[in-house]
């Protein structure tokens, strides 16, 4: 109980002080090798400049080089990436789709409402993956009050909230997300899917979960459960 408190306190002293507009320089993402380099750049030059020492300059004009070419591979590679992330949120769905720099989530107006959620994930997921803007325009989408079907890139993936219900024919899916009060099983599966894996979202309650994995693992599914393999990310 101490340690949850401890550490939410700290969370909220983090938030706090991001507030202030001359603490945080937001925006920036760096990973554990680009750090260290802006810590041996700074070391460099402070030598150079407080001891006057120009043999420390060349150093430090390559630890500049260094991190400046690290930051522009990094983001060759976020122009480039497609991928589809299923998140870890409590008791919540959490689905999010990213071409390059772009991202659509479709759960957006639930997750805001949510601070944690907001503050301590989806902010730092777009920062990690160096996101800028939202673009419904990345991924097809065809939904109804039972079912979200997407098309992205080349993948088709179906979300259901219920299991109340019948496909007119049996529909080809790469990937099946259990969301919401779906209860399905094998036979209910089996008719209306063909199906290459599913994922059990965080919405669904986590002993929930591991009954419905433990059913379909037995029928040889693929399964993902969020609450207990942790958020899935598929890189296309």
């Amino acid at each position: 109980m101490f340690i949850s408190t401890a550490i939410q306190w700290l969370n909220e002293a983090v938030f706090m002080v991001s507030k202030l507009s001359f603490a945080v320089w937001s925006g920036i993402q760096t990973n554990l090798f680009e750090t260290m380099i802006f810590f041996v750049m700074i070391y460099f030059v402070s030598i150079w400049f407080i001891q006057k020492k120009k043999v420390y300059l060349p150093y430090a004009l390559l630890s500049v080089v260094i991190l400046l070419s690290s930051f522009t591979i990094n983001r060759i590679q976020s122009k480039s990436q497609l991928k589809m992330i299923v998140y870890h949120a409590q008791k919540q769905k959490a689905l999010e789709f990213i071409k390059g720099e772009t991202y659509y989530c479709p759960d957006d107006d639930s997750l805001m409402t949510n601070k944690s959620s907001d503050r301590f994930l989806l902010k730092p997921a777009r920062l990690f993956h160096r996101l800028k803007r939202k673009d419904a325009s990345i991924v097809q989408i065809q939904k109804s009050e039972e079912i979200e079907l997407f098309q992205f890139g080349k993948k088709t993936i179906a979300r259901i909230h219920q299991t109340n219900f019948s496909t007119k024919q049996k529909l080809d899916i790469d990937y099946l997300i259990l969301s919401d009060q779906s209860k399905p099983d094998f036979d209910w599966i089996k008719s209306n899917f063909n199906v290459n894996q599913i994922i059990i979202d965080s919405s669904i309650p986590s002993w929930k979960a591991m009954k419905i994995k433990h059913s379909l693992v037995q029928q040889n599914f693929m399964v993902h459960d969020i609450n207990d393999d942790g958020a899935f990310v598929l890189d296309l």
